[in-house]
């Protein structure tokens, strides 16, 4: 079984994968690639009765658009006015 810890700001991997058994986490590993990642999603789906997860910690594409500066005004539109 695997050692479950908070994310180290210092460990290198963007691709984090959680395997869960009944809703159980069971094992966390960070991967440097998606290949990595998939090599670990294989190879615990050899597990009858378990579930995985794979999450881009990154940030990407989802990051620039907020980097870019492009907020959206928000809406006040069916609130009641103060």
């Amino acid at each position: 079984m695997s050692d479950i810890r908070p994310i180290d700001a210092d460990e290198t991997g963007v691709i984090e994968v959680c395997v869960y058994r009944d809703a159980t986490l069971i094992h966390r590993q960070l991967c440097e690639s998606a290949e990595q990642a998939a090599a670990v999603v294989e190879a615990w789906e050899q597990d009858a009765g378990v579930e995985c997860d794979v999450h881009d910690l990154s940030g990407g594409d989802a990051l620039g658009v907020f980097a870019e500066g492009e907020v959206a005004e928000p809406s006040f539109e069916g609130y009641p006015e103060q």
